[in-house]
């Protein structure tokens, strides 16, 4: 992916089409997809999105790829979450992406999992418990797993999540 290339050039060129896509209807919950087959629904942009972004549940890709889709969804949430915000996400494609979020829970590298509960922690400060009621019960199933992995994730996401809603 361009966005991690050393070369400044590249850099440039994958972060410009990054702002491109951004403003596009289905692009943030492209970044969320997992490899799993996915809910059908209606968006006009998700399937050409998810060409180009089939990244953040995807352990086959360089962790580097992961933590960048994870990075521009937490960036996304803090600029077009809220409805009033211009080319704000829509309602149907938040609920996807916070669906998605809680079956990428396990993440195995550390800077990619530390930027995911930041994420999550985020999404929650704006719709925990009115919109997202499923979030502290599934970080509470996490924690009780006994799948190391999984408790270790959803420890740290619920730590971000409390601060965030403290």
């Amino acid at each position: 992916m361009s966005v991690c290339s050393q070369d400044p050039q590249v850099l440039k060129v994958g972060e410009e089409q990054l702002k491109k896509w951004e403003k596009k209807r289905g692009y943030y919950s492209a970044l969320a997809v997992i490899e799993t087959i996915m809910p059908a629904c209606a968006m006009d942009d998700r399937a050409m999105a998810m060409q180009q972004c089939r990244l953040l549940g995807s352990r086959h890709l360089n962790a580097e790829v992961r933590w960048m889709a994870v990075t521009c969804l937490k960036n996304g949430v803090d600029r077009y979450w809220r409805p009033g915000a211009p080319n704000f996400i829509e309602e149907d494609e938040k609920a996807f992406v916070r669906a998605t979020l809680l079956q990428c829970l396990e993440e195995p590298v550390p800077q990619v999992l530390k930027q995911m509960a930041v994420l999550v922690a985020r999404i929650a400060r704006l719709d925990c418990p009115s919109r997202w009621s499923e979030l502290l019960p599934a970080l509470s199933e996490g924690v009780h797993s006994p799948n190391l992995l999984l408790q270790k994730c959803a420890l740290w996401t619920l730590k971000g999540v409390v601060k965030c809603l403290a």
